[in-house]
């Protein structure tokens, strides 16, 4: 499928709608002034994410596999697959019981999803328009429409980070059994939390080398980390998974036609991150830079190691979603540039525009069947 005209009209008002309203939070507002704004701006955006992600109809590569899982549910009574993510299970059985239509099902979702992203920013509310942006043109938006249940984890996750590092542990844990309830997966990675706490990475030679290493490398690499995640994967309950890793290879191969670009366009801004990452750090270290920069660093090298595997990959995304909030900061220091070098404007402006021409890419070619565009009313 290609996208139509609608889709075009459509994702780039949305892109619009969340990045403008965002806009108002200001990196000099005063405390105050900052929270009032940000509240305000939850109001609007969390409203339009809802309406256009919740009320899609046959938007996105798992749209009818999430039906089928309903629909089954409510003919028979029984949940079609054996989870242990009990919350989401619970989710559709009191849709069912009070007999809500299908689309309560992907409101409740998409709300979960943008509620807590918003909430992971309460810190650092001006990074919002620069997040947003990042998230429609790196494409997460239509994972979002897609591993749904996962993005929803994600972003309890990411909340769970923020709360973390506020030293509020009670909410963290509540934070992370509420993630595991809806995705499971997520237990993968509560092993990150003590590595926060240090800079793991400082020497930029070395990082530059990894990701070059790993970028040629990682493939070979993967049989190692397969023995380890392997163990691990029972432990969850995604024996099942390590049994057909042939058929998943195999699929992940057809999945990944056209992805060389992205691959080449990620290697791109992690290379430029980490050339600016000595600045980045010492600049925003009062927002915990440097504990996202962990996790977004080893989410790489896993994301490389993983990249020919598509349900592994998946664990590793906890990590590598952290990018789009890394490419925020490199964005607005490059925005700001208090010292009004030339080339920092001139990247801002590269990156800016290579990235929606990837977005715009993404939607024409209907990246995860995210177009046709349609909503459940039409």
């Amino acid at each position: 499928m290609k996208a139509d005209l609608f889709s075009y009209f459509i994702y780039s008002l949305f892109l619009a709608a969340m990045v403008l309203p965002s806009s108002v939070i200001k990196y000099e507002d005063e405390l105050g002034k900052s929270n009032t704004r940000y509240f305000l701006v939850g109001f609007i955006i969390i409203p339009i994410y809802v309406f256009v992600v919740g009320l899609r109809y046959l938007v996105g590569t798992d749209y009818e596999v999430y039906l089928g899982w309903f629909n089954i549910l409510k003919s028979s009574g029984i949940f079609p697959v054996t989870s242990s993510d009990i919350g989401y299970v619970w989710i559709n059985q009191m849709l069912v019981a009070i007999e809500a239509p299908f689309a309560m099902l992907f409101v409740i979702i998409a709300f979960v999803q943008i509620f807590f992203l918003y909430r992971s920013f309460e810190k650092m509310p001006f990074l919002l328009p620069y997040y947003f942006f990042f998230f429609f043109t790196t494409l997460l938006v239509f994972a979002s429409m897609n591993h749904m249940r996962q993005i929803m984890a994600y972003y309890i996750f990411f909340y769970s980070i923020s709360v973390f590092l506020e030293k509020r542990y009670v909410l963290t844990v509540l934070a992370i059994l509420l993630a595991a309830s809806l995705h499971k997966s997520v237990l993968m990675n509560i092993w990150v939390y003590p590595f926060l706490l240090f800079d793991w990475y400082k020497n930029r030679n070395i990082q530059l080398a990894l990701l070059l290493v790993f970028a040629v490398f990682a493939d070979k690499m993967f049989s190692f980390f397969f023995g380890i995640f392997s163990n691990y994967a029972g432990f969850l309950n995604y024996g099942h998974y390590i049994e057909q890793i042939d058929l998943i290879t195999e699929k992940s191969e057809s999945f990944s036609t056209g992805a060389n670009l992205g691959k080449f366009l990620y290697l791109i801004l992690d290379l430029t991150i980490v050339m600016y990452s000595v600045q980045l750090k010492e600049k925003y270290k009062e927002y915990n830079f440097h504990s996202y920069y962990n996790l977004y660093f080893t989410g790489v090298i896993l994301e490389s190691i993983f990249a020919s595997n598509y349900i592994f990959a998946r664990t590793a995304d906890y990590l590598s979603y952290f990018r789009v909030l890394i490419l925020s900061f490199l964005l607005f220091h490059l925005i700001k540039n208090e010292d009004r070098k030339v080339l920092k404007y001139v990247l801002a402006f590269l990156i800016v525009l290579i990235q929606l021409a990837y977005y715009y890419r993404g939607i024409f070619s209907a990246a995860a069947n995210c177009a046709p565009f349609q909503f459940v009313f039409e």
